[in-house]
């Protein structure tokens, strides 16, 4: 017979709820000042990925939305690239949807860091508390996580990981809710916020972080089904049909639910420079220049620098962790946690058995050699975890004759390591030291206060002492740093202080978040826009001037010259067609074609015009770039200028930039006669060193349609009727049979359309669009239509209408019925161990 396992804490009554509100008031306090303060202080708008990328993309996305439009297609970009199907875009991601087509571009960044902190924090609360932990060792579990690296990642280098981590907890805590109802619509509900969590992760870092969230979830479920059931012994077959049951249900739901995303990134993926997540044929694919060794892996998690925040442990939580496997043993999930915590760990070393078995998984090596050390940026949850299980420890009293001398073992080792790791990779300031002191204080002030002679002393010293630990926390690093973090981020050699504000910074934010450019080149070519017909720019400031070190517009953002030009996003705030563009997918022809361009590749997440390129090249004018922007921060003198400007009309100038004007561009759209095949590539090059004449000869992939060479020079103009994202109408008038050549970019996901029939594209040029026409006037649209972002939007739809009827027939059974708590965790018997029989004592006969 199996016995009820007695719970260690007494049902949920009125002092547990009124406890927990305060809990949850004080966590919502805590975010929101931290909101607030790094909403004044947003010099961080400003940091590299961020400034360049998201808030750009970002914006578009939401403007798309607010004029109820998908974003499927911009023309911004690249020549054209993918917006739905751009794994970083933001499309499908919930809370850049609402917050980016609601706010201001800089408030809605604002807001969807303060969405991501409650999402985490609150559900690493809830999860805590329905892992056995009190609502002191929940808090500190939350506080760690949510004012930790996940926190440091959403305003410095760190954006997807952050938006991954912070779905993470949500993700356990459906799984977690699932194994403790035995009501069916209870047990939907809560896969289907695993699933909601899984289509999230999806959705803002679809490769990568999908990967290992995924593997910490799926996890998850092995070991709260087979390992430690939330519901204490149960036969094993039981378990194996949850594991089997509940596993593929919430990545069901969640790849249901995030189709209208995933699908079109799957799609798009397969025709990027890094298809299947392979970077190894790019330059500086290996992102990283070495795997981490154990002392460059334990100095950055120790470090106090700023730029490792994202990843850095405080010495408060370092102390916590080291503690757990020894103050709460196989409790409270803790050896799923440190098993977590160190299997990451060595997943960023050089290859070890470990990386070998996960290398079975299909995917996951090519995936995971692109930067090994990113399964950090998502795993910060499980020290957090581990830092409550050793607060309820010390609160229940467990392991407290050995506890106090054990408490001090972690600062000793941190003082060693210290010395050993002190160097350009760890930073360890006296601040780590303070935190990792005080905390070693107030956990020796709980394990001695235990032995206290009067009941009131021994639960109340402890319980002050660990809540003052809370306290400590918070405040190191998350408060000192909302006091002296300008200073710190200077001493690290950042080029603006991120947590400050000051003017300059200020106004280089306004400048590439505006939609107007008074004065500047992007009035200029607004202005042209309104009487020319559809054309590109490019801009300059130096990139690929082979004299000197190359550094990205990225990377200079900061400079007035940099932002002159245009570059770094500005194209999608100002409505502006752009060839270049900051991406780390990119269209895998049209990368082809840049190199092919400029004579050289470059860094796999630009695709920037260099000199070479910009001196007279048939490929350039080939993608209708009639305005060439050069930074005025450039001497004239100097051989790439004097290039570049040969033969070019200048047509605008003031102090930053100078404009001028491409004669030799190519229209928006022409017609050849003269089709040949480009065998791959070979076309592209014969254009590039003009061998061939772009104007008469066009090379394609695929099937050479049937042509027409009319007889004598005739103009067959081909116009631009419409214009639109997704949306194209051209009229052409051939005089025989031809190919009409596009300058836009070639994807598999665009339909063409002669006179309302539909006909082929071919690629042409390598990156271009071809439609075979015959004699006469024709009008041509161009649609995006992929049908993977079709099949998605409706499998998503539907998903969604699903998972809102199990939620509404959950809440009303739930309201009908009123709550039962779950029972809370056992502790600490395993699985399928039943407890032993009580011995029986024999009674002693007396002595005749």
């Amino acid at each position: 017979m199996r016995t009820t396992p007695t719970p260690v804490h007494p049902p949920a009554g009125i002092s547990l709820r009124r406890s927990d509100a305060v809990a949850i008031s004080l966590l919502v306090l805590g975010i929101l000042i931290v909101v607030w303060h790094r909403s004044i202080n947003d010099n961080w708008l400003a940091e590299y990925d961020i400034s360049s990328f998201f808030l750009p993309w970002f914006g578009m996305v939401g403007d798309r939305l607010r004029d109820f439009d998908i974003p499927g297609w911009t023309r911004n970009y690249s020549s054209g690239t993918p917006v739905a199907g751009d794994p970083s875009s933001g499309w499908m991601y919930l809370p850049v949807m609402v917050a980016f087509s609601t706010l201001s571009i800089g408030a809605a960044f604002k807001a969807m860091i303060l969405i991501q902190l409650l999402v985490g924090g609150l559900s690493t609360y809830v999860l805590s508390r329905l892992l056995g932990f009190g609502v002191l060792a929940a808090m500190t579990s939350t506080v760690t996580f949510t004012f930790g690296p996940f926190l440091y990642g959403q305003t410095h280098f760190a954006t997807v990981a952050t938006q991954v981590t912070a779905w993470i907890p949500l993700a356990l805590l459906g799984v977690e809710l699932s194994l403790r109802t035995t009501c069916r619509r209870f047990m939907l509900a809560a896969w289907s916020l695993s699933g909601f969590a899984i289509s999230q992760i999806a959705a803002a870092w679809m490769g990568q972080g999908l990967a290992n969230a995924l593997l910490m979830i799926g996890a998850w479920v092995v070991y709260r089904t087979l390992l430690s059931p939330p519901l204490g012994a149960i036969p094993l077959r039981t378990r194996l049909v949850q594991m089997l049951t509940t596993g593929p249900a919430i990545l069901l739901i969640g790849l249901a639910l995030g189709a209208a995303g995933i699908l079109p990134r799957l799609a798009v993926n397969a025709q990027s420079s890094i298809a299947g997540g392979d970077y190894s044929g790019l330059w500086r694919g290996d992102y990283e220049e070495g795997r981490h060794t154990i002392p460059s892996m334990i100095g950055q998690m120790i470090s106090d620098a700023v730029v490792n925040r994202p990843v850095g442990l405080s010495g408060v939580v370092v102390v916590l962790v080291l503690l757990a496997p020894f103050l709460a043993g196989r409790r409270l999930a803790v050896p799923f946690f440190a098993a977590v915590l160190v299997i990451s760990c060595i997943l960023t070393l050089e290859d070890t058995i470990v990386h070998r078995l996960f290398y079975l998984i299909p995917t996951f090596e090519t995936i995971h050699h692109h930067s090994p050390r990113r399964i950090l940026w998502v795993i910060s949850l499980a020290p957090a975890m581990l830092a409550g299980a050793t607060v309820q420890s010390i609160l229940e009293g467990r392991n407290r004759n050995v506890g106090a001398a054990l408490a001090l073992v972690p600062l000793g080792l941190l003082l060693i390591a210290g010395e050993w790791l002190e160097g350009p990779e760890a930073v360890i300031t006296d601040w780590f030291y303070a935190g990792a002191t005080l905390a070693t204080l107030l956990l020796c002030v709980a394990l001695v206060s235990r032995r206290l002679p009067t009941h009131f002393l021994n639960r109340a010293v402890p319980r002050y002492a660990l809540a003052a630990l809370v306290v400590v926390a918070f405040m190191i690093p998350t408060g000192r740093d909302m006091l002296d973090a300008p200073e710190l981020e200077q001493a690290a050699g950042l080029p603006t202080p991120l947590l400050g504000r000051d003017d300059y910074t200020q106004a280089m934010i306004d400048a590439y978040l505006s939609r107007t450019d008074p004065g500047g080149a992007g009035e200029f070519l607004q202005q042209r826009e309104t009487t020319q017909p559809p054309f590109r720019y490019v801009g300059y400031a130096g990139r690929g001037y082979r004299k000197l070190p190359d550094q990205s517009y990225s990377s200079r953002r900061m400079e007035p010259g940099v932002a002159a030009v245009l570059s770094n996003g500005r194209a999608s705030r100002l409505g502006l067609e752009h060839t270049q563009g900051y991406n780390p997918t990119h269209l895998r022809y049209y990368n082809d074609y840049v190199d092919v361009m400029n004579g050289y590749i470059q860094d796999y997440h630009w695709l920037d015009a260099f000199p070479t390129a910009l001196s007279g090249s048939q490929l350039l004018d080939m993608l209708n770039v009639r305005y060439i922007l050069v930074s005025q921060a450039i001497p004239p003198e100097r051989d790439d200028v004097r290039a570049i400007v040969a033969e070019r009309v200048e047509v605008f100038r003031n102090a930053q930039v100078a404009v001028y004007e491409n004669p030799t561009a190519f229209p928006r759209a022409w017609i050849v006669h003269d089709v040949r095949a480009n065998n791959d590539g070979e076309g592209l090059r014969a254009l590039a060193d003009r061998s061939a004449d772009g104007r008469r000869t066009a090379f394609v992939d695929g099937p050479i349609p049937p042509l027409v060479v009319p007889t004598g020079a005739v103009e067959e103009p081909v116009t631009v009727m419409d214009s639109g994202a997704d949306e194209l109408t051209f009229q052409a008038r051939a005089i025989a049979a031809g190919l009409v050549v596009f300058s836009e970019t070639y994807e598999e996901g665009w339909r063409a359309y002669v006179d309302g029939e539909r006909v082929p594209i071919l690629r042409t040029n390598h990156a271009l669009r071809g439609v075979a026409v015959s004699a006469g006037t024709h009008t041509i649209e161009m649609r995006y239509e992929p049908t993977s972002l079709t099949v998605g939007l409706w499998t998503s739809g539907i998903t969604s209408m699903a998972v809102l009827g199990m939620l509404g027939m959950a809440a009303g059974k739930l309201l009908r019925d009123g709550w039962r708590p779950p029972p809370p965790s056992p502790q600490p018997a395993l699985a399928n161990v039943r407890p032993a029989p009580a011995r029986k004592r024999r009674r002693r006969r007396p002595a005749t």
